[in-house]
């Protein structure tokens, strides 16, 4: 499945298994923002103007987490930057609903520019 069938889909409906490392290095070719931490989590850091851009950012992509049941871990610091990262632990790795989400959030952000 393509980066754009997996944003296309329902989160919910999305595989919950593993992905492959090739399969994971296929889906972040796609990203603009996106890459892997030294944990191979799935992160993104968006700079905002100010904290109030910050946290809104933080509850847009809030309401885009539990409009599709999957959650990232969120975190503003420096006052107007907001980190973002997907992992899920069930399968202490990614799967396709990491992607999904992420790919979610770089529309919503770049749309919002």
């Amino acid at each position: 499945m393509t980066l754009g069938e997996l944003k296309a889909n329902s989160v919910k409906e999305l595989s919950s298994e593993k992905l492959s490392n090739e399969k994971i290095q296929d889906y972040l070719k796609e990203f603009e923002y996106w890459g892997l931490d030294e944990h191979n989590r799935l992160i993104t850091n968006f700079e905002m103007d100010n904290f109030k851009q910050a946290l809104d950012l933080v509850n847009k992509i809030g309401e885009l987490a539990e409009e599709n049941e999957h959650h990232p871990d969120l975190t503003i610091y420096e006052y107007n930057n907001v980190l973002v990262t997907f992992y899920t632990h069930d399968v202490d790795g990614l799967t396709e609903k990491d992607f999904a989400m992420a790919a979610k959030i770089e529309d919503m952000f770049s749309s919002a520019e």
